[in-house]
Parts: C-alpha cells; sequence; structure tokens
C-alpha cells in the first residue's frame, strides 16, 4: 500500500489539479506516481480473476495491460477532481474505489461486447430456412445421420467449425445453446421447458459461450 501524503501536501496537490492551474501537471505527475503502485496491484487481481475470459479478447499480455493503466490514469484524474475532504473519505480510499470501479466496469463491458459478438456469430451462420425444418430434440437424438446434421448449417466451412464446436458441449450446454440460438427461446422459455430455474440456464448457458469462444473467434472476426 502506498504510503500516505502528508496531508498539507495533499491539499496542495489536489487544489492544483482541481483547479487546473499552473502546476497541473507537476501535481498530477506527482500523484500518478505515487499511485502506481495501487494501480498497478488493481491491475493484477483483475488479471489473476479474469485472465481466462480475457485472453480470448486480447491477444497480447502487454496490449490489456496498457488498456487497463489507460483506465486508471483517467479515474485517477476523475477522482481527484471530484474528491472533497469534507465528506470524511480518505483521499487513498477515494481514489482506490475509483480506479477499482472503472476497470472492473471496462472488464465487464469488454466481456459483454465480445459474448454478444460470439452470440451473434453463432446466429448469423445458422440458416433460419433450414432450422425451421427441424426441432431442437431431433438434432439431440441423433434422429439426423451425423453428415446431414453437417449440412444442417448454411456454410460448409462454417457448418464444420461451428457443428463440430456446439456437439463438444456437455448434454446439457449443448441443450441450452440450442433451444437460445436455434429456437431462438428466452432463458425464462428454457428455464420453464426444462425445468431449471432462469439464473441456472443462464449459468449453463454462460458456461457452453465461454466454451465456444475459442472455435468460433475465427467466424467472429472474419
Amino acid at each position: 500500500m502506498d504510503r500516505n501524503i502528508p496531508y498539507t501536501l495533499e491539499q496542495r496537490l489536489v487544489s492544483d489539479v482541481q483547479e487546473h492551474n499552473s502546476e497541473f501537471n507537476r501535481s498530477f505527475d506527482y500523484l500518478l506516481n505515487h499511485y502506481t503502485g495501487m494501480m498497478i496491484s488493481i491491475v493484477c487481481i483483475i488479471k489473476s480473476k479474469y485472465r481466462n475470459q480475457l485472453i480470448n479478447v486480447f491477444r497480447l499480455e502487454h496490449d490489456l495491460d496498457e488498456e487497463l493503466y489507460a483506465i486508471g490514469r483517467v479515474a485517477l484524474l476523475d477522482a481527484i477532481q471530484k474528491y472533497d475532504s469534507s465528506y470524511g473519505t480518505k483521499l487513498s480510499s477515494w481514489i482506490h474505489t475509483k480506479m477499482q470501479g472503472a476497470m472492473y466496469h471496462h472488464v465487464h463491458r469488454v466481456l459483454l461486447k465480445q459474448q454478444n459478438k460470439y452470440e451473434a456469430s453463432l446466429s448469423l451462420f445458422l440458416d433460419d430456412d433450414v432450422t425451421e425444418s427441424f426441432s431442437v430434440e431431433e438434432v439431440l437424438n441423433n434422429d439426423l445421420p451425423y453428415d446431414n446434421q453437417l449440412d444442417i448449417f448454411e456454410n460448409e466451412t462454417q457448418s464444420k467449425i461451428i457443428k463440430k464446436a456446439i456437439f463438444e458441449l456437455n448434454p446439457k450446454e449443448k441443450e441450452i445453446v440450442l433451444n437460445v440460438f436455434w429456437d431462438d427461446k428466452s432463458c425464462s422459455d428454457v428455464a420453464e421447458k426444462l425445468g431449471l430455474s432462469r439464473q441456472r440456464v443462464s449459468y449453463i448457458k454462460h458456461n457452453g459461450l465461454r466454451k465456444l469462444e475459442i472455435k468460433l473467434k475465427p467466424l467472429a472476426n472474419s
């Protein structure tokens, strides 16, 4: 944890940043250097918690670090500019809360955007005319020959990638993913159909989509 800045110096530095006076750059650089350790600590915690998900979004760990540090620097400036000591909150606690919140919010937005991208890719490459011809139950029960199952997707190359990815899910994940994207059902509809809670269906769907991410990544980026 960063050592506390002497109170009088802290007041002057914050005042310089808030007033954007001639000492703005010097004072902000001082505060940035002082709280860099805190920023690094937050980044490490986030990377540890979300490493498996984020590795599918950022090709290089350096790219992730740079993005999180950029978010942290903006959050630090915003925290200093909005800080009011009369609320009784220590500057260090205020800055930690703001930087951590901004970084977590950014990561959640990135992951949600990526999940929506894969969901859109999955829906895009399923042919509506064909999905109307066969039920989920027919596919799940293997009523169609294996080779024909490959052909139920609209593009031969895409079909092999998507079909293989879907049919390698565990039975419950496969059933829920197909119900959502094949039959275009909501999680609530699937929950009622399968006798599960909506939260459970959402959880299983999320796990299934995470497994599909790597295999569908080339389609989403093409």
